[in-house]
């Protein structure tokens, strides 16, 4: 286990596995990505990196600082917002929780169990910093085969043994978080029609909603000609744990 402030070098790496393994609207402009440079920069700290015996980059865990009062209510935003928040901060800010935003494996590495070592290793570095607790607004993995349905309902759903139905709901619910509340507005996109017409691979003539490989819920495009992603995510609470590192 390392961090960016440890392997500076191992920033373009953790960029390009992440970049790898979402649709690429996922990075068009939104308030937070707009400022994702900035967190290698200011919390180099809070990117975590698995390697393997030969040095390469397996895992990573994109994770901000944050500030939450311990109520389901006194939550961010979501994803947006955390980045928001974490970036243009005062440097002087006393956190009060850490938030993981993005976790991504190598996919010859998804049987290995890093995604509970990497949200192990954040919920120990959160209580070693005396946190109130660990966030995450996760995107449920399964949920673009349901884009239709509202995550409010997706996130109560189980199956035939009574587990959370969604597979990264549960590895969530099974480290011990609790699953709360949806972050309705977590990651907002807006974009001119002509822009979303090349993900969608054909005209987009009309007002309405519209499905992109890998959506959550569908584009809606406006009589404006706009389209707006607005992804609705799950918030996850998990406790701290202070511990020895490894």
């Amino acid at each position: 286990m390392t961090d960016i402030r440890q392997t500076p070098s191992l920033r373009s790496r953790i960029e390009g596995l992440v970049g790898d393994s979402f649709a690429e609207y996922m990075f068009w402009e939104s308030p937070g990505n707009w400022r994702w440079a900035k967190l290698y920069d200011l919390f180099p700290e809070w990117q975590l990196a698995v390697l393997d015996t030969n040095g390469e980059l397996v895992a990573t865990l994109d994770s901000v600082p944050a500030l939450w009062d311990g109520t389901v209510s006194g939550l961010p935003g979501g994803f947006d917002d955390l980045i928001v928040n974490a970036v243009d901060a005062p440097r002087d800010t006393v956190w009060t929780a850490s938030s993981a935003l993005s976790l991504t494996v190598g996919k010859e590495h998804r049987k290995a169990g890093l995604p509970e070592l990497l949200l192990t290793e954040l919920r120990r570095r959160s209580g070693n910093a005396g946190h109130r607790g660990v966030l995450a607004p996760v995107r449920p993995t399964a949920k673009v085969h349901y884009p239709l349905v509202p995550m409010s309902e997706y996130m109560t759903w189980t199956d035939a043994n009574g587990r959370l139905f969604d597979p990264w709901l549960r590895t969530h619910r099974e480290l011990g978080a609790d699953v709360v509340a949806v972050a309705e507005r977590s990651l907002v996109i807006r974009q001119p029609v002509s822009r979303w017409e090349g993900v969608y691979g054909r005209p987009m003539p009309g007002p309405g909603g519209y499905l992109m490989p890998g959506c959550l819920t569908p584009v809606q495009v406006g009589t404006d000609r706009m389209g707006t992603y607005a992804e609705p995510n799950v918030w996850a609470i998990h406790p701290c744990r202070p511990e020895a590192g490894r």
